[in-house]
């Protein structure tokens, strides 16, 4: 089974959520070394950084990542990067996605490393 951090659009009740229906919920937590921007008020993404970011840890199968990396654009606009952090006081390796396509330069930072949080009180 792949575990995957997440920290925008597929989060719990948020708009891409349902392509995570049928994974299984393992917490939320934060990484850190990142940086939180976003993107024209749309949608986040974070590069390596400072800070921490807030998200949600989910376990589902090679399929559903393959539909995941689809979504994300994995290898264009974002990157598949393995990462260390720690969820329910364990260490554990996770996925998660980075921004690195061009068009991240000059995001608007989010300081706080919580998207939805900035994002209802800035949009």
């Amino acid at each position: 089974m792949i575990k995957v951090f997440v920290y925008g659009s597929l989060m719990n009740r948020r708009s891409n959520f349902y392509f995570l229906r049928n994974a299984k919920f393992l917490g939320n937590t934060t990484i850190k070394g990142f940086d939180m921007f976003s993107y024209k008020n749309t949608y986040p993404y974070i590069k390596r950084g400072n800070n921490r970011v807030l998200g949600e840890v989910y376990e589902f199968d090679k399929k559903k990542l393959k539909i995941i990396d689809f979504l994300e654009l994995n290898g264009y606009l974002y990157e598949r990067e393995k990462i260390t952090l720690e969820l329910n006081k364990k260490i554990i390796d996770v996925w998660v996605y980075i921004g690195i396509h061009k068009i991240f330069d000059n995001g608007i930072r989010i300081k706080s490393g919580d998207w939805w949080k900035w994002k209802n009180e800035n949009c």
